[in-house]
């Protein structure tokens, strides 16, 4: 997913706001930059439409990488970690009671499969993070833990709905293709 799309004559505005304040158009050429980095464009694309050179683009992203670098070193990462755990746990709280207040068999599932991918993903942030890599005698139990829960969480989909969540994954995978 993209963000939101630069002004249509970057060049143009970075000119414009250079000539009233210099740290604003430095403030502006960053963050117009770090959309575009987020987004997969391409240095020369970036350079073309800032109208400078892939060097000075190269320089700017120098900058704004040490930016982020400053200000990852004041975040709180504990408070960080347990609020992405949190939502991590709201996300299968809520999927859990959605699939308890469905009105149809799709709702039912397709809330069911939400909540399984959420355990999935809760491991693989931790997994990303490097959470295991300290743990290391954890991790194997970890892994062991959530195969069995997934392999159980399948189990009980096909028993009790006749669903096979694997299949719906990929129905659903297929669908969003043919949408695009």
């Amino acid at each position: 997913m993209r963000g939101p799309a630069p002004h249509p004559d970057l060049a143009q505005r970075v000119r414009q706001i250079g000539h009233i304040d210099t740290e604003y158009a430095e403030e502006f050429i960053l963050q117009a930059l770090g959309q575009l980095l987020r987004a997969g464009v391409p240095l020369d694309a970036i350079a073309q439409k800032f109208g400078v050179t892939v060097r000075t683009i190269s320089n700017w992203k120098k900058r704004y990488r040490a930016r982020l670098r400053e200000a990852a070193a004041h975040l709180d990462r504990v408070l960080l970690l347990g609020e992405t755990m949190d939502f991590y746990e709201d996300m299968v709280a809520q999927s859990l009671q959605l699939s308890l207040t469905a009105e149809t068999r799709r709702e039912k599932l397709a809330a069911l499969a939400a909540a399984r991918a959420a355990m999935g993903d809760k491991l693989k942030f931790l997994k990303s993070i490097g959470f295991w890599d300290n743990f290391e005698f954890g991790k194997e139990l970890e892994e062991e833990r959530m195969r069995r829960a997934d392999k159980l969480s399948a189990e009980m989909l096909k028993a009790c709905f006749g669903f096979d969540p694997d299949a719906f994954e990929a129905n659903n995978d297929e669908a969003d293709a043919a949408e695009d």
